[in-house]
């Protein structure tokens, strides 16, 4: 097709080095293909998958044009990822991975020539200092753009920043609990399980209230991300010169989720009362559930208007306080979470003061009203944190993580931190 756009030699791994230019991308991407052999044991054989490793790929015109390394992966057979475990061996997660575009931005600089601006990354060139998150963020609309203009689909892309000669611990000396480390940046001692973590992550976060589906399972991939599917084959001949024959592993279902006291639990607002809907949408079972709603409302309304708010306030909170749970009840969800939304990266501190539970991050603190077991709702506002948060316990009664599911659409996914 004579659509190679790759500076010089284009080096393509499907699990074998073709190819011999030499660079810093090029012995990167031979690490990646190692850590993906450790992770995914006998890959190299498996007919069902297809994965390659783009070393420089050129995207001219666009924002930016050099892209040190694109990751495209197809599995006919979804491959099961399992989320790595806390201390006690809870599971925080697993799901179906059907196919994976990302590219990774590669930074071969010491300790001391990396630093964070913020929550922004940036690297030292002589005696400057680069934006590395804003370059990296650059890169993905920089990809699919160029896709675009020669008439392929092009797919959902993760980003990420590889320092690799930077450990996850020396980045996080002198970080507080409360600043954590951005989940889509990889270190020297990262496995493949890092990196498909944080593409578990940012699909928590961009999806928060739709599942996809084959069979039972979270199916994740790159390729699902609009009414087109992305053409994966396109792709891979636009950037390579060369077919991927295999389709990834289709959905066998989408459903709206929504999460109640156990935020594991899966509940698909469209096959609900189907038969008993009538041209307003409003089933009669819906309606009945909502009567006791409807009625407190109305007393608030003429509550308001005859004994003012101060006293209806206090005619309130006796009902409020009996419905509280006691302090021993909320013991077991203190505790500081570390939360991901999106790109972001934040630190929430759950607290109680009596039968009160309270959550905390540097935006501010809000009381959190009980709903019914295991979640709560925001009384206010946190940086986009108002609405649900449901608490994920095991069987021990102990927490392993938290969801938080914004009013205005957003979701946060938290893990416990010891």
């Amino acid at each position: 097709m004579g659509q190679s756009y790759a500076k010089e030699a284009l080096t393509v791994i499907r699990l074998d080095v073709i190819g011999t230019r030499q660079s810093a991308e090029r012995a990167a991407a031979e690490s990646l293909k190692r850590l993906m052999e450790e992770f995914w044991i006998g890959i190299e054989e498996d007919p069902d998958s297809d994965v390659r490793i783009l070393v420089d790929i050129n995207c001219p015109g666009q924002r930016v044009e050099d892209i040190d390394i694109v990751v495209l992966a197809v599995f006919a057979k979804p491959r099961e990822i399992i989320i790595p475990a806390l201390d006690d061996g809870t599971e925080l997660g697993r799901f179906l991975l059907g196919s994976l575009c990302a590219v990774i931005e590669v930074k071969g600089h010491r300790r001391d020539s990396v630093k964070f601006d913020g929550d922004r990354l940036c690297v030292r060139y002589d005696d400057d200092w680069h934006d590395a998150t804003r370059q990296s963020g650059q890169q993905a609309p920089s990809l699919v753009h160029h896709l675009e203009r020669r008439g392929v689909t092009p797919p959902y892309v993760y980003k990420f920043i590889w320092l690799r000669n930077v450990s996850q611990e020396e980045m996080a000396q002198g970080r507080s609990a409360n600043n954590p480390l951005p989940h889509n940046l990889l270190f020297s001692d990262s496995s493949m399980g890092s990196l498909l973590t944080s593409v578990w992550i940012q699909w928590q976060a961009k999806h928060p209230n739709t599942q996809v589906l084959y069979g039972d399972k979270l199916l994740i991939g790159s390729d699902r991300h609009t009414r087109t599917p992305a053409d994966l084959n396109g792709i891979s001949q636009t950037l390579t010169g060369q077919k991927m024959t295999l389709l990834p592993a289709r959905a066998t279902s989408v459903v709206r989720a929504e999460y109640r006291s156990h935020p594991g639990r899966l509940h698909s607002n469209a096959s609900k009362n189907q038969h008993s809907r009538g041209r307003t949408g409003l089933s009669f079972v819906s309606l009945v559930r909502s009567s006791p709603v409807l009625l407190f409302l109305t007393l608030v309304i003429v509550g308001s208007s005859l004994i003012g708010i101060q006293r209806l306030l206090a005619w309130i909170r006796p009902a409020v306080q009996t419905s509280r749970q006691s302090s021993l009840e909320l013991a077991p969800f203190e505790g500081k979470y570390k939360c991901y939304r999106k790109s972001e990266t934040y630190v929430l501190t759950i607290g109680r003061e009596g039968d009160r539970l309270y959550a905390g991050s540097v935006k501010g603190r809000i009381e959190l009203l009980p709903v019914h077991g295991n979640e709560f709702r925001g009384a206010q506002d946190l940086g986009g944190s108002r609405g649900t948060f449901a608490f994920n316990r095991n069987a021990k009664g102990k927490v392993v993580s938290l969801t938080i599911n914004g009013g205005a659409g957003q979701k946060s996914v938290c893990q416990p931190l010891e």
